[in-house]
C-alpha cells in the first residue's frame, strides 16, 4: 500500500512539474527527445534530421535572442553535413556568419564551417557553376583567419581552374596584396601584379596594380612623403612667373 501511494505521488509530482514548465523550456525538452532520435543507439539518422531542424528553426523563430538559438543555429548545419545536404549547411553556416547582424568579433566557428563546407563542395561537385565563387568567398575568409597558404591556395585554383569567372582578375590582384602587405615577399607581389597588367591592362583595378607595382617596397610614410613632394612641385610650376 505504502508503494502505490509513494508512485501514486510521484507521478502527481511530475505532472505538477511538467505544468510549470514554460514553453521554451517544454520547446527545449521536446528539441532533447529529438536530438536522441537523431543518434539512436549512438548512429545518427538521417531520416529524423527535418524533424530536429523544424523544432531548431522553431526555437529560433519564437526565441531569437536566447543564446541557445545560436547554439541550435550550429546544429542545424551539423546535421546538414552530417546528412551530406552541402547546400542546405552551406546555407545555415553563411546566415550565421553573414546576416546575423552582428557588431561583435568575427565568429571564428562559423567561418571554419563554412570555409568547411565551401571546399568539401568544390571537390565533390566538380562541374557545378557555383565552385568559383565558392572557393572565392573561402580565400577571403581563410585570408581574415590569417590562413595566407590556404587563402593563396584557393585564389591559385581559381586561376588555374576558372580563367573566365568573372573575379579571376581579383583572384590575381589579391595574391600580390597577401605577398606584398601580409608576407612580405615583394618578388612574389611583383610578379603577380606584373601577370595583372599583362592579363588585364584594361580591367577596372589596372591603376590600383600599376600603383601597388610603382610602390611595392615603400612605406605608407615615405608614400605619403612623395606626395606632399609632387603637390608640391606642382604648385611650383602654377605659379606666374615674375
Amino acid at each position: 500500500m505504502t508503494k502505490q501511494i509513494l508512485t501514486l505521488l510521484l507521478i502527481v509530482c511530475m505532472t505538477a512539474c511538467q505544468e510549470k514548465q514554460t514553453p521554451q523550456e517544454a520547446l527545449q525538452a521536446k528539441i532533447t527527445t529529438l536530438e536522441k532520435e537523431l543518434n539512436a543507439n549512438g548512429t545518427f539518422q538521417k531520416s529524423a534530421v527535418p524533424s530536429v531542424v523544424a523544432a531548431y528553426d522553431e526555437y529560433i523563430a519564437q526565441f531569437p535572442e536566447d543564446s541557445m538559438s545560436t547554439v541550435y543555429q550550429y546544429r542545424t548545419a551539423e546535421a546538414y553535413q552530417k546528412a551530406d545536404d552541402l547546400d542546405k549547411t552551406i546555407e545555415i553556416y553563411e546566415e550565421i556568419l553573414y546576416n546575423k547582424g552582428k557588431e561583435t568579433n568575427f565568429d571564428i566557428k562559423a567561418a571554419m564551417g563554412t570555409v568547411r563546407a565551401y571546399e568539401k563542395f568544390a571537390k565533390e561537385r566538380t562541374n557545378d557553376p557555383k565552385i568559383p565563387e565558392y572557393l572565392f568567398k573561402a580565400a577571403e575568409i581563410q585570408r581574415s583567419l590569417k590562413n595566407y597558404k590556404k587563402a593563396i591556395e584557393d585564389y591559385e585554383t581559381i586561376q588555374t581552374n576558372y580563367p573566365d569567372y568573372e573575379k579571376t582578375p581579383h583572384s590575381t590582384f589579391l595574391l600580390g596584396f597577401i605577398y606584398e602587405n601580409d608576407l612580405k615577399d615583394t618578388d612574389k607581389a611583383k610578379a603577380m601584379y606584373e601577370q595583372f597588367l599583362e592579363k588585364y591592362p584594361e580591367h577596372e583595378l589596372a591603376d590600383d596594380v600599376k600603383f601597388s607595382l610603382d610602390n611595392l617596397g615603400i612605406t605608407p610614410e615615405e608614400i605619403i612623403k612623395r606626395f606632399e613632394e609632387q603637390n608640391k612641385a606642382g604648385d611650383a610650376n602654377k605659379k606666374p612667373a615674375s
